[in-house]
C-alpha cells in the first residue's frame, strides 16, 4: 500500500513524462516507434499497445540503438515469438 504523499509523487513524475513525451511530439505507440530517441523507441516496445503482429513487423537496423534490440528480444521471447537470426 502506497502512503498518499508516495501516490502524489508517483502521480506527479506520471504527468510529468506525459508533458515530456508530448513535448517530443509522442502522442502514441506509432509515434514513439518512430521517434529518433532510443528511449522513447525502447518503452514503445515494452507497451503492451505494440501487439505481437507489430512486433514481429519491426525490422532490426544495423543502426538500432542496444537497448532498443535487447527489449525487443527480450519481449518477443515472452511472447513467444520466434524471431529470424538477422533479426537478433
Amino acid at each position: 500500500m502506497l502512503y498518499p504523499q508516495q501516490a502524489e509523487a508517483y502521480h506527479q513524475a506520471y504527468a510529468e513524462a506525459a508533458a515530456e513525451a508530448r513535448g517530443a511530439g509522442v502522442y502514441d505507440d506509432a509515434d514513439a516507434l518512430a521517434s529518433s530517441s532510443p528511449l522513447f523507441r525502447a518503452l514503445a516496445v515494452l507497451d503492451a499497445r505494440v501487439g505481437k503482429r507489430r512486433l514481429r513487423q519491426l525490422a532490426a537496423t544495423p543502426d538500432e540503438h542496444p537497448l532498443v534490440r535487447r527489449l525487443r528480444v527480450l519481449r518477443c521471447e515472452a511472447e513467444g515469438i520466434r524471431l529470424p537470426p538477422a533479426a537478433i
